[in-house]
């Protein structure tokens, strides 16, 4: 007990030190946040950020990240890639001193009143702003690159960024948070917004903040305006997990939402968008007027042959709907079916079987029907008896997915990803949380998100 009393008030020094180290750390990101935010226009539509000092402190280069291909070439502080309406992307980073660029290779051409263009031979510009003390990144010759600095610097400020309170607040949060990467996108790089386009603070953004978590990446993204306020996806409800009953334990992705027919799907798929590649996305939005139909968990799920990566192994979908509407999709399923020539069967009175032809990467049976009240569309017969470890990732939240691919299951005519993936992502109203890990990489996962962003 002595030795504890007598330690205790140093214990209490070395604390107190330590919290307000962490405040000023935080406090100088925090500020030199603000300027990047006062020197990015508000009408642009994608703005990450990247805190180097973390990056480094995490062990990771920063010169090997993509997101890092415009910013200035600097090794501390924080810098940020800001992509504008016409799809011009430009580093934005505290100025570097005018010694670190002639050390980096760059040279200097004649200033124009504050703004000086130094160049390097990859024509890579930048444009420091003496007066500011911002400089802007730009693959670009000098001329073009200080007219493109003039304009933005002259848009910034008439409506910079950090007018927008949400956005403001929220990367003031990241960043004393600790998150090295983080930002937030415009709705409209995916979706049309029903939000007012001449109020900039009703205007809808997906803010997203990655962090490490030993060997997990985490992915934190909000729907939300840009005064700050949250964008709650309607139409959503809980995941009934009795689906999963069904759904065999080698499965490599399992997705399930919880659905009403008054699902805000231009809301939803912006958040699907910021995953999904466009193509995915246009079935989606496609198919809306039918999953509008939907009325509580719908899911699916796929798996990959481990023998022929790419070749899929099984399938299965499950969405609760009418009778009515089960039994007019199939009997629709039955005509098109006739139509090209496959084999179409039924097996009592609520299932029947699609015969295909043999086409490589197309399974040769399909069966569809009701079960327990809902549509069912499977490559195999559903039994009920299937036991899997998905139930936790699933339970509670509005909509989930997982997503297990080990090394080497992507095949390599398609990618090059030489690694497997380990994912779980939830959502629940206006928020979402991913976990991911990539097996077999060299790479930490949040050096292979930053790619991804």
């Amino acid at each position: 007990m002595k030795r504890f009393a007598t330690s205790s008030p140093l214990l209490f020094l070395t604390m107190l030190l330590a919290l307000t180290g962490a405040a000023m750390l935080g406090s100088c990101s925090s500020r030199q946040g603000d300027k990047i935010l006062n020197a990015i226009p508000a009408d642009a539509v994608s703005v990450s950020v990247v805190d180097l000092d973390r990056l480094a402190d995490l062990g990771e280069t920063p010169s090997r990240l993509m997101l890092t291909r415009h910013l200035i070439p600097v090794t501390t502080g924080v810098a940020a890639n800001a992509v504008m309406p016409d799809g011009t992307t430009i580093g934005v980073a505290p100025a570097p001193a005018p010694a670190s660029l002639s050390a980096a290779g760059f040279e200097a051409a004649e200033a124009e009143g504050d703004l000086t263009p130094w160049t390097d031979a990859d024509g890579l510009t930048v444009v420091v702003d003496s007066r500011k003390g911002i400089a802007y990144t730009t693959a670009m010759s000098g001329p073009r690159a200080l007219q493109l600095a003039t304009e933005i610097g002259e848009a910034a400020a008439k409506l910079p960024l950090s007018s927008l309170k949400g956005i403001a607040d929220r990367f003031d949060v990241d960043a004393n948070s600790g998150a090295p990467l983080y930002g937030a996108v415009s709705r409209t790089l995916f979706a049309p917004s029903s939000a007012s386009s001449s109020d900039p603070q009703a205007a809808q953004w997906l803010a997203y903040a990655i962090s490490e978590e030993g060997e997990y990446a985490s992915v934190d993204v909000m729907l939300m305006e840009g005064s700050g306020k949250p964008v709650e996806i309607k139409g959503l409800q809980t995941v009934a997990p009795d689906f999963l009953r069904y759904v065999p334990a080698d499965m490599n992705v399992v997705v399930a939402a919880g659905l009403t027919p008054e699902i805000d799907w231009d809301a939803a798929g912006a958040l699907v968008a910021m995953v999904a590649d466009k193509e995915l996305y246009t079935y989606i939005a496609a198919a809306e007027p039918y999953l509008k139909s939907i009325d509580g968990t719908v899911a699916i799920a796929f798996g990959v042959d481990k023998d022929a990566p790419g070749t899929p192994s099984g399938f299965f979908a499950m969405a609760r709907m009418e009778r009515s509407k089960i039994q007019d999709f199939v009997k629709q399923a039955g005509m098109l079916a006739a139509m090209a020539g496959a084999d179409f069967q039924p097996l009592g009175d609520n299932m029947a079987r699609l015969s295909l032809p043999a086409i490589a990467g197309v399974p040769s049976e399909m069966y569809m029907g009701e079960v327990d009240g809902c549509l069912v569309i499977s490559t195999f017969l559903p039994d009920g008896k299937a036991s899997n470890s998905f139930a936790p990732a699933m339970e509670g939240h509005d909509a989930a997915a997982v997503v297990r691919f080990a090394p080497g299951a992507f095949p390599a005519t398609r990618s090059q990803v030489d690694f497997g993936v380990d994912l779980n992502v939830s959502l629940d109203g206006s928020q979402a949380r991913a976990r991911i890990a990539f097996p077999g990489s060299d790479r930490k996962p949040l050096a292979v998100l930053a790619d991804i962003f």
